[in-house]
């Protein structure tokens, strides 16, 4: 089996708190990433859809694949 050689994580305006954050905080190379406000022109207010767009952005700009915390692989 394969094991990756780098993992990359994002998050936005407020870092993530809590004991597994703290387990895998010093795994992972973390960048911070402003909230998007709009998209297409239209505002973005829903902190969902903020998170859908962060999403799509990431991985468009650097590729891999998207796992949410509740997947297990």
């Amino acid at each position: 089996m394969a094991v990756p050689t780098q993992l990359n994580g994002s998050h936005s305006d407020v870092e993530p708190t809590g004991p597994w954050w703290n387990e895998i905080s010093p795994l992972i190379t973390f960048s911070r990433v402003p909230s998007p406000d709009r998209i297409f022109g239209t505002r973005v207010q829903v902190i969902a859809h903020k998170t859908d767009i962060l999403r799509l952005l990431i991985l468009r700009r650097m590729g891999g694949i998207y796992l949410d915390t509740d997947v297990y692989v």
